[in-house]
This record gives C-alpha cells, structure tokens and sequence, in this order.
C-alpha cells in the first residue's frame, strides 16, 4: 500500500472545512472507502448506489469515470475529489 494525499473541498465536507487527509491505499476506491469510513457524514455526497457521484482529479489530469474507482495509486500521489459543477 501506498501514502496518498487526498483534498476534499469545503463543498463536500460543509458544514466544516476543507479536508486533506494521507491515507494508506492502492486504489481510488480504496481511498473512497477509507474517507467514507473516517467521514461517513459526506458519503452521500460521494456514493449513490455504489457509484461516485463526484470526480477524480489524480495529479492533475481528471480520471475517466468508467475506469476511476478501478485507477492505481502510486506512493506520493494526490487525489482530488471534484464535485459537480453547474450554471449557466
């Protein structure tokens, strides 16, 4: 298993602050599962049914829904959580 930074903005943890958590995991689902189990008040703005409900940012470059949940980690990396975002 691997040390990843995970950033969760003030959208998703309101009422409180913005979150960045090192977390031990291999994959982005590992790392879902982990956040939801330290901070199951914001799991329904994670997960509905099983699937996310926001994006996955991994270094930068946004992970295709499909294949997030399945993505590797590597040691040092930085996952972000991305709500979605709509207006007009």
């Amino acid at each position: 298993m691997f040390d990843i930074t995970v950033r969760l903005p003030a959208s998703l943890t309101a009422p409180d602050s913005a979150l960045e958590l090192v977390l031990t995991a291999t994959t982005v689902r590992d790392a879902v599962d982990q956040v939801v189990a330290g901070h199951p008040q914001i799991a329904p703005r994670l997960l509905f049914d099983g699937r996310p409900l926001v994006s996955f940012v991994l270094n930068g470059r946004q992970l295709r829904p499909s294949e997030a949940l399945r993505t590797g980690l590597a040691h040092g990396d930085r996952l972000d959580f991305v709500p979605p975002v709509a207006g007009g």
